[in-house]
């Protein structure tokens, strides 16, 4: 090998070492803020990503499922499966009307005339989803208790405001003449709040 070509070659190999220090250039701008959901299915996916998304567990409503006089429309579920204390639950993913972005997800169990005791049994699951939550996201923003002035129906809720969600965790309970109606309870994620809404909390 000539003087100019190991010249050349140690150009070459300093060249390479640079490179290679510096590690591998970024071909576009990095997802610094994280995007908020439940499990695998996260807000803004098409209704085919979220059940691709659980491989097999998540079935297509057909029709879909109405929210709020049609404003949004649950296109996907996964049913009768356990989440925590919750044995039964409905997982169900919602979507505003005419647009196939996923921007709701509740995760729901309920009881019809429900037998003695399971007014009991859901309230002490609430207070299990509450702890695992408080875990999970620190104390809530806000907390409300029998909010209702009607005495046939007992509510309370838990609410997380967070940067990327807001978590709402809730129980009812209604009540005709004494007799047990029905018991709801519910975890339900959605987009962060605007800076109006924070401001109201």
């Amino acid at each position: 090998m000539n003087r100019l070509s190991r010249v050349l070659l140690l150009v070459v190999l300093a060249v390479a070492t640079a490179a290679s220090a510096e590690g591998p250039k970024s071909r576009g701008p990095r997802l610094t803020t994280p995007v908020g959901g439940w499990s695998k299915a996260h807000f803004g996916m098409t209704t085919s990503q979220v059940i691709a998304a659980f491989h097999g567990e998540v079935k297509k409503l057909d029709p879909p499922e109405s929210y709020e006089e049609d404003k949004y429309l649950g296109r996907a579920e996964i049913s009768d499966t356990r989440i925590g204390p919750i044995e039964h639950a409905l997982v169900r993913f919602v979507f505003p009307a005419g647009r196939d972005r996923l921007e709701r997800i509740y995760i729901t169990e309920s009881v019809v005339k429900p037998e003695a005791g399971i007014d009991v049994q859901m309230r002490g699951k609430y207070d299990d989803l509450s702890k695992m939550l408080i875990e999970k996201y620190g104390r809530p923003s806000t907390e409300a208790k029998d909010t209702s002035r009607d005495p046939a129906l007992f509510k309370e809720s838990m609410t997380w405001a967070l940067p990327t969600m807001v978590v709402e965790l809730s129980y009812q309970h209604m009540t005709l003449y004494g007799e047990e109606l029905s018991c709801f309870l519910s975890i339900s994620y959605r987009p962060p709040l605007s800076a109006a809404e924070r401001d109201r909390l």
